[in-house]
């Protein structure tokens, strides 16, 4: 991780050149190593750069569940509708889906496994059918196949449908605002729409919607980009320094444009991070995180003055909630390279207040879920690594 304990200053790099009889300054700022923290009546420097907080979140290990080899993704749900938060865990090499079921104690005794006929890379869990149980779509990566299974209401699923669509990053989202999801892939050449149908989990997949996009897509995000009321798509590329934006015109159909980006990414995620209703761009690096401004659904950076946020090697995906519970989202992301977690606390007023002391884990986590597992009003984790394969739930603890 970029941020690190036994660091001993913060580092300042500021790259500036001129041009002809005009001064353009292009600022890189990049945080160095930390040694001791700041106090809490002065999260930002003069330079406008978070020091770090001084309090950590805190988790015990509570237990390490057992997965099948390669794990892929991991959400939550409650799939059996008893109030308990469950687990569903994607593998590639084990052809399945495992189901954990919690109980109120943050336990989750029992599991149900779904099999599916190729390694599954991704998944989403939604009420497809609207029969108030959650359902399971998964992407099955060799066939390049979206499956569809209902779900039975008791944590387990029956397979219904297929569909072409070729493989990569898989969400659902309500496109054409009909009060049910539909879903949307991004592959190595297009976007793929399906707009669910009139019956049963089905999609209207004789006439799907496909968007060329200039790359590959590494990840997929939606939000209301520009307060239509209606979810818009943004496709990282990879290892392309730009991204994919499709504004949405209410009726799950799309306009294509680009934004550019300052150095390659390869994950990114929407989250509303001052709480005005207008969600912010985020993007990793090779090892930073940055922010991006949005105007009326127009994604950019800003070139004057741009602020990369120190995280672990090579993160492979982000995830928001109001860890530190002060009311503002926080942002974590996991390096695929090291054994912990990055934490950036949100400030409200739409950037990052401060640093959080990285959290160690036992390998680098393939993904993670945040929920609250034990009931008890405090953030929990549950991620999953591969190498060992495991699934290891961390039960949050009060902040000392």
């Amino acid at each position: 991780m970029s941020v690190r304990t036994q660091g001993k200053l913060w580092g300042l790099a500021v790259a500036c050149w001129l041009g002809g009889t005009a001064a353009a300054c292009d600022r890189q700022v990049l945080l160095g190593h930390l040694s001791s923290p700041a106090g809490p009546e002065s999260p930002v420097d003069a330079g406008g750069v978070p020091n770090p907080g001084d309090h950590q979140l805190h988790f015990r290990n509570d237990a390490i569940l057992a997965i099948a080899p390669d794990p892929r993704a991991i959400q939550s749900a409650d799939l059996d509708r008893d109030g308990q938060l469950d687990l569903i865990v994607a593998h590639g090499q084990a052809k399945l889906v495992r189901s954990f079921l919690g109980s109120m104690d943050g336990s989750f005794p029992r599991y149900y496994d779904t099999l599916c006929s190729d390694a599954v890379t991704g998944l989403v869990v939604a009420d497809l059918n609207a029969d108030r149980r959650p359902d399971l779509a998964v992407i099955l990566a060799t066939q390049g196949l979206v499956q569809v299974f209902a779900g039975l209401g008791d944590g387990s699923f029956t397979a219904a449908r297929t569909y072409a669509t070729g493989s990569g990053p898989l969400l659902a989202a309500d496109f054409n605002g009909d009060g049910r999801p539909d879903l949307a892939v991004a592959t190595a050449s297009e976007v793929v729409v399906l707009l669910s149908g009139p019956l049963g989990v089905g999609f209207e997949a004789v006439t799907p919607s496909h968007y060329p996009i200039q790359g590959a897509a590494s990840a997929l995000a939606a939000r209301d980009l520009n307060r239509d009321l209606f979810p818009d798509l943004v496709i990282a590329m990879g290892g392309m320094a730009a991204l994919q934006v499709l504004i949405n015109d209410g009726h799950g159909t799309f306009s294509i444009s680009s934004t550019e980006l300052g150095e390659p990414s390869s994950t990114i995620a929407l989250v509303d991070l001052d709480a005005s209703g207008l969600p912010k761009g985020v993007v990793t690096g090779a090892s930073t995180l940055s922010l991006l401004y949005n105007q009326g659904g127009r994604l950019y950076q800003d070139s004057k003055f741009s602020v990369r946020y120190p995280v672990g090697r090579n993160p492979n995906w982000i995830v928001s909630a109001d860890l530190d519970r002060d009311g503002h989202l926080d942002l974590l992301t996991g390096s695929a390279d090291e054994p912990t977690l990055s934490v950036l606390y949100g400030s409200g007023t739409g950037d990052i207040g401060r640093l959080g002391t990285p959290l160690p884990i036992a390998a680098p986590a393939i993904a993670l879920t945040i929920g609250d597992w034990n009931q008890d009003a405090l953030p929990d984790l549950a991620l999953v690594t591969a190498t060992p394969a495991q699934l290891h739930v961390l039960i949050g603890l009060s902040q000392r």
